[in-house]
């Protein structure tokens, strides 16, 4: 019986989250995330907007209130070593919905209520594997 071999580029998709508003991307991390040799943990995501409005996106909060957003369907990368965490991707600034490259987010920032993604509609997350 021949071996089906999978391509190194084929992206193998997991879905975590089914139509929700609100979820903790600390939480989604430290569940399905991966352990790299330098002790930080990473994970790539997937969201995947239900509706879509003029002018929305996905909001991160942590215990600060907002800090940023989401491209509405877009991608992140979320890094967390020694606590801190970093996210990645198509991000937009709090302050005037222009592109940032990252957002760091401290240790301490997100004891309360984690660190959320929120839409006013609901969103599918996928986990994105190479």
């Amino acid at each position: 019986m021949a071996r089906r071999m999978i391509s190194p580029q084929m992206i193998i998709k997991s879905q975590i989250v089914d139509d929700k508003y609100i979820v903790d991307l600390n939480e989604i991390l430290e569940k399905y995330g991966t352990l790299l040799d330098d002790d930080t943990k990473t994970i790539t995501l997937q969201i995947y907007n239900k509706e879509i409005w003029e002018d929305e996106a996905n909001s991160i909060s942590t215990d600060d209130g907002i800090i940023g957003y989401i491209v509405v369907n877009g991608s992140i990368t979320i890094s967390k070593y020694d606590g801190d965490v970093y996210i990645k991707g198509m991000l937009l600034s709090y302050s005037d919905m222009d592109f940032i490259p990252y957002l760091e987010i401290p240790s301490g920032s997100y004891e309360n209520i984690g660190i959320e993604l929120a839409d006013v509609y609901k969103f599918d997350v996928h986990v994105i594997r190479v």
